[in-house]
């Protein structure tokens, strides 16, 4: 990267990197004998340029270590037990997929039971995403099944051979406490109150005596207070549910819609201040659209658009966000892997044929459309605007992954595949490559210095807009990272950059 304001003369930072179609970094396996200082490397089979280890331990014991291995498409799994005296690797487990295999969803510790005999394991093999009791021969038990995700592992009761974990099986945007026997034998039971609709989430003690046990819902109703387990009794209530939200604010619509392509999407939506329904008003769409976050959760705070500069209600936007295909909502494998290969394409339409269903509504002003997000949601707000521009007027895009090529092979290989073999996946996924197409308002926002989301690929956005004639705004924050937050002042004149070019571009109130 280059740094034009540190010094009286430019100068570069290095920034080690792989980026997509690039070996990855060299990884190995060593134990050090602390008395002698010698190393011994593990045997780990396969080009250690062309593998990952993303997670490691000892095997519940001071004489092996425990290990997964993905290959460079991240599609084959393997565990492996390895000697720490001689370095013998041995697989005992293998995953394939014909998309990718997450790494397990608990990065930190592995979940040993039954004395190191036998470890926890997540898996979407049979098409959700479900837990498995794995021996050190490889065997394997089922220990959750049905047509519903395991979410994560709360905690192991090895006393009660109890496993606990959040699920959500009736309602993607919620989250629920259930436990079930390490056995396999039996139905998961809810542990949370059936009465309390929304979002659990608990910090559980070693024994699964105890918990930390907070909760919210998008009506605002909250609660923080610790329970004993398994009968969630309260001990202590550190705060009372709130009741229904008072007059100054607004409540939060859950709601959800199919589209044309009989993909029903999750979303929210928050109406204006005195809000006519005889009336039209513009919207405000929140996007994101990758694997790697949602953002339509059963969840106090989880909804606006906190980049606004004062009331947005009051200013007259309806604020909305949809969730489609790609994102990791616990709606099975098949939706969460529908977009291999196709980011760039599969969740764009997702977006656009929602917002095409919501545009029939009686309220919306179909010439007041905009869209805005940051990172991945930056790539999806230019791709909306290039690729549908007869629905979005007006786009903010802050540091958007404008040219997937430019991004880590770690991430945009998991879910692209290599370009060697797919690059058209690549060009057609790409905002770059509609840049052509554009017709709407468009204010790009990025930070030079941002070495996650490199500058480099809104250059090559600017390059292409530029060539083919289409006139936008750009805002570079000199030496800003991925936040976009150092630097005294910058939080304040960001939000008030986007709120202005909001309000010129896609003006609110009723008409």
């Amino acid at each position: 990267m280059i740094n034009n304001t540190d010094s009286m003369y430019s100068f570069t930072i290095p920034v080690e990197y792989p980026k997509v179609g690039e070996d990855p970094s060299l990884c190995r396996l060593g134990v050090v004998t602390i008395a002698t200082g010698k190393t011994q490397w593990m045997n780990v089979p396969g080009d250690s340029r062309q593998h990952y280890i993303p997670r490691m331990e000892w095997a519940g014991n001071n004489t092996e270590l425990i290990l997964q291995q993905l290959n460079r498409k991240q599609n084959v799994s393997k565990i492996f037990l390895c000697n720490a005296t001689t370095g013998a690797a041995r697989a005992i487990y293998t995953e394939q997929s014909n998309s990718w295999i997450d790494a397990k969803t608990n990065p930190v510790g592995w979940d040993w039971i039954n004395e190191g005999k036998d470890f926890i394991w997540v898996s979407e093999k049979d098409g959700w995403s479900h837990l498995y009791r794995v021996g050190l021969d490889g065997k394997e038990t089922l220990l959750t099944n049905g047509a519903y995700d395991v979410i994560r592992i709360s905690a192991i009761d090895a006393k009660t051979n109890m496993i606990y974990f959040l699920a959500s099986p009736n309602n993607a945007t919620q989250r629920y406490l259930y436990n079930i026997s390490l056995t396999g034998a039996g139905d998961p039971e809810l542990i949370s109150p059936d009465t309390m609709k929304g979002t659990h989430a608990y910090n559980i003690s070693p024994g699964a005596l105890f918990a930390s046990h907070n909760f919210s819902n998008s009506k605002n109703q909250r609660v923080s207070q610790w329970i004993s387990l398994p009968a969630h009794q309260s001990i202590k209530v550190n705060s009372q549910p709130a009741a229904l939200q008072s007059a100054d604010l607004l409540p939060v619509e859950m709601f959800q819609v199919t589209t044309d392509d009989n993909v029903t999407m999750d979303g929210w939506m928050i109406k204006p201040t005195n809000f006519d329904s005889t009336k039209k008003y513009p919207i405000i769409f929140s996007v994101y659209g990758e694997p790697a976050g949602t953002m339509v959760n059963d969840a106090a705070g989880s909804a606006g658009t906190p980049l606004y500069s004062g009331n947005i209600s009051a200013d007259g936007y309806i604020q909305i966000s949809v969730e489609g295909r790609g994102t990791p909502a616990p709606k099975g494998a098949a939706w969460r892997k529908a977009i291999y290969r196709k980011i760039g394409i599969l969740n764009i339409r997702d977006q656009a044929m929602a917002a095409k269903k919501i545009m029939k509504w009686t309220f919306v002003d179909t010439s007041r459309i905009a869209v805005h997000g940051w990172s991945g949601g930056g790539s999806t707000t230019l791709n909306l605007l290039f690729q549908y521009p007869e629905i979005y007027k007006t786009g903010i895009a802050i540091a958007p992954v404008a040219n997937q090529l430019c991004y880590d092979n770690i991430y945009q290989e998991r879910y692209m595949g290599l370009p060697q073999e797919n690059m058209e996946d690549y060009k057609n996924g790409s905002p770059v490559s509609h840049a052509k197409n554009l017709r709407g308002n468009l204010l790009v926002i990025h930070g030079t210095g941002d070495d996650n989301v490199h500058y480099q690929g809104t250059e090559m956005l600017i390059n292409e807009l530029i060539k083919y004639g289409k006139q936008f705004q750009m805002m570079s924050y000199p030496n800003r990272t991925h936040s976009i937050s150092e630097g005294e002042g910058t939080n304040a004149h960001l939000s008030a950059l986007f709120t202005a070019y909001l309000k010129e571009h896609c003006p609110g109130g009723a008409r």
